[in-house]
């Protein structure tokens, strides 16, 4: 969400509140908290912008949720008819007019009549329980039935800072199965927990990968439990100790490494990536 300070000076912050209103006339609101240092600005302002990022701008969404410099000096934007930035490359954007305003609080709710808008038509960029997802890598997991290709389907369970991990003869794995029939990957793994016994929240995708020597594909869920229960899968191991563990495959090192990394920043991001971890893999194309 942007506007401009009474100087022309562009603010902006990473908004967790988005809604449509009203399509006659089009309204939409935002909800930006009274502990925002710019919220005299979206007090006052008579108009604001909201750019709705595309899944692989992370980075920009971080950028404005925590970055106290010049934010607008690290991310590609363009002035809108009133002045107010729009994120180049984002899927959609909406020009608005301050409509209302409404204390509620520890936030404000600030409604806009929408005076222009485009959109693209490309996957956005989603944010639940503490981490973001991609609608896209959700929608490609779902599109992976075990009847068309192999699929591994595993979970990183956490619990109280702790991630189940399973032994093996090659070092350490994550609890794993493989798709059945026509059943996609999330519809596998949830079977698959609920036959031991244990049935965690069950999260976004985490990571996909795809082994260069087989073909086949791995699919990886964040997932949370409030029980030490095992199910006999294995034991809990401190997040903190991920790096220091020997694992079965590469692929399942670099990305646990990364999700130590991501536990600690708070800001867990969805993967597609080559076993390798050279290159990505789209809908079964290397590029």
């Amino acid at each position: 969400m942007t506007a401009l300070t009474r100087n022309g000076d562009p603010v902006g912050f990473t908004a967790s509140s988005f809604a449509s209103v009203s399509l006659e006339p089009p309204l939409v609101l935002v909800c930006p908290a009274n502990s925002l240092s710019s919220i005299e600005v979206f007090q006052e302002c008579k108009n604001f912008a909201v750019s709705v990022l595309a899944e692989e701008q992370q980075d920009i969404a971080n950028i404005f949720a925590s970055f106290s410099g010049d934010r607008f000096a690290q991310v590609k934007w363009q002035a809108d008819g009133a002045g107010c930035p729009l994120i180049k490359n984002a899927v959609a954007w909406f020009s608005c007019t301050a409509h209302a305003r409404v204390p509620a609080g520890d936030h404000q709710i600030l409604i806009g009549h929408v005076d222009d808008y485009q959109a693209h038509g490309h996957a956005g960029l989603g944010y639940s329980r503490g981490g973001y997802f991609s609608l896209g890598l959700e929608r490609q997991a779902a599109e992976l039935p075990g009847n068309k290709r192999p699929v591994n389907v595993g979970a990183i369970i956490e619990h109280d800072d702790q991630v189940l991990m399973e032994e093996t003869s090659r070092g350490l794995r994550l609890p794993q199965t493989t798709t059945a029939g026509s059943e996609n990957a999330l519809t596998s793994l949830r079977h698959y927990l609920g036959a031991t016994g244990l049935h965690p929240e069950v999260g976004p995708v985490y990571s996909i990968f795809r082994s260069r020597r087989t073909g086949i594909y791995s699919t990886y869920y964040r997932c949370i439990t409030d029980t030490t229960d095992t199910g006999g899968l294995g034991r809990y191991i401190p997040i903190d100790d991920l790096p220091k563990q020997k694992f079965a495959n590469r692929a399942l090192a670099v990305m646990l490494h990364r999700h130590a990394l991501e536990h600690h920043s708070g800001a867990f991001g969805p993967d597609v990536a080559h076993e390798d971890c050279d290159v990505h893999v789209i809908d079964g194309d290397e590029h």
